[in-house]
């Protein structure tokens, strides 16, 4: 199945939140100073679904589209699945003795799964080759 199957079939729907609402590893104060929206996200596909969160910086200015998120979920469970957490650390910026940095790590692990479970085959990973 092809990104474009993928987007005439999934359903997206975008809630805003506040910065108070993002789960705590999403609340650095690098993140506080550049912070523009975030959205708690439900993904449905095949009757499935994901819940995600999503935020962004104060450059953009409209919500996601399904497009964009999948491409930043794919990208995220990429990170964790592929790399260890030393390379993860080192590839993003991250200090490995970050306790943070391991709770974004294992965050993308999760990503992972939840898009195992929501698609088919692997199909997550066509979602990034189409950026």
């Amino acid at each position: 199945m092809s990104l474009q199957n993928v987007l005439a079939s999934a359903k997206m729907k975008c809630t805003p939140i506040s910065f108070n609402q993002l789960p705590s590893y999403m609340q650095s104060s690098w993140q506080r100073q550049y912070f523009g929206s975030a959205y708690k996200i439900v993904l449905t596909y095949n009757k499935k679904r994901l819940t995600t969160y999503f935020a962004q910086g104060s450059a953009h200015t409209k919500e996601p589209t399904l497009t964009m998120l999948l491409e930043c979920l794919a990208v995220d469970a990429e990170c964790g699945a592929t790399k260890s957490f030393e390379e993860f650390c080192s590839d993003l910026g991250y200090s490995e003795d970050s306790i943070n940095a391991l709770k974004i790590y294992k965050e993308c692990q999760k990503t992972k799964i939840k898009l195992d479970n929501l698609f088919p085959d692997d199909m997550w990973l066509t979602f990034k080759e189409n950026q």
